[in-house]
C-alpha cells in the first residue's frame, strides 16, 4: 500500500486508507504568548493563559451526548429524517416547476 511507502512527515498527514487520512495538530492547551512589535522588532512580550470552554449550543449538545446518549441519538435521527424530508420536498418542487 502507498501509505507504507511515504513518510508521514513529508505529507503532513497519515494515509489511513485509500480515501481516508488523519491529521494531527498539537496546540498548547491554554498558554498564549503575546508580542508587541514596532517597526518589525519585538519591543515587549506578555504571556497569559486563555481558558477555552464550551458554551451555548455546543455545550448543551456535548453534555446531552454524555449524560443522555439515548435522547441524543433519537434527536440526531429526528434531525436527519427531517433534513432528508426537506431536501426531498425541495427537489420534488424543483422538478415539477
Amino acid at each position: 500500500m502507498i501509505a507504507e511507502l511515504i513518510d508521514p512527515a513529508i505529507l503532513g498527514f497519515i494515509l489511513v486508507g485509500v480515501m481516508l487520512f488523519a491529521i494531527f495538530v498539537g496546540f498548547p492547551i491554554s498558554f498564549t504568548l503575546i508580542f508587541l512589535t514596532r517597526d518589525g522588532k519585538i519591543v515587549s512580550q506578555f504571556d497569559t493563559t486563555i481558558d477555552v470552554k464550551k458554551v451555548g449550543l455546543e455545550r448543551f449538545l456535548f453534555n446531552l451526548s454524555r449524560q443522555n446518549p439515548l435522547i441524543y441519538g433519537l434527536m440526531s435521527l429526528a434531525i436527519a429524517i427531517f433534513a432528508g424530508w426537506v431536501a426531498s420536498s425541495f427537489f420534488r418542487y424543483i422538478r415539477h416547476t
